[in-house]
């Protein structure tokens, strides 16, 4: 072999070097496209099929305290289901979203629902247009013979203001001692 075949010009190594530069752009597009189409197909995968996700995409979600001045008293019955994130109420008229409020206090009463189990829900019904769902502001939930407390029936929530939380759990503590006396 000659020299001169491992003894390049300047001119030649711009052009391997561009070469290369390309080469390199080329591959880059290559695995952004294959990865943007396996974004696009995780993200189909993953769409909202929650039932509080498809909503506050249509509406905005509203707070307990605008649904006690928005709404009407009401009782409505039927079964309790979940999407894991959110309660729902499934009834005749439609399906319920049920607005328990502040998480620390439905952890201090204990009340844990169960998805498929028939319950009772007494609170402030408000029908937003364009919802597919109907909002409630639970005062009371009856379930499974227990009795759950929320609001009182002007709106005030239990979990605000000592007086009205502190009689609500006197109330949840003697039905306790009872129960323990029967059982």
């Amino acid at each position: 072999m000659k020299l001169s075949y491992w003894i390049t010009t300047n001119k030649e190594r711009k052009m391997k070097r561009f070469s290369f530069i390309i080469t390199l752009v080329v591959l880059l597009i290559g695995a952004y496209t294959l990865m943007a189409a396996d974004i696009m197909e995780k993200a189909k995968e993953n769409a909202p099929e929650k039932l509080s996700e498809v909503s506050e995409a249509v509406q905005p979600r509203l707070q307990g305290r605008e649904l006690v001045e928005l709404g009407e008293l009401k009782t409505v019955s039927g079964v309790l289901k979940t999407d894991e994130e959110e309660w729902f109420l499934e009834t005749e008229e439609g399906l319920y979203e049920i607005h328990f409020g502040d998480h620390n206090y439905r952890e201090k009463i204990g009340l844990k629902p169960e998805a498929g189990k028939k319950a009772e829900v007494i609170g402030f019904v408000y029908q937003q247009e364009g919802k597919k769902e109907i909002d409630i502001a639970a005062c009371n939930m009856n379930f499974e013979g227990k009795e759950f407390r929320f609001r009182e029936r002007d709106g005030t929530p239990l979990w605000q203001g000592e007086g009205a939380l502190q009689e609500h759990h006197r109330r949840i503590e003697s039905e306790r001692m009872r129960q323990r006396k029967r059982d």
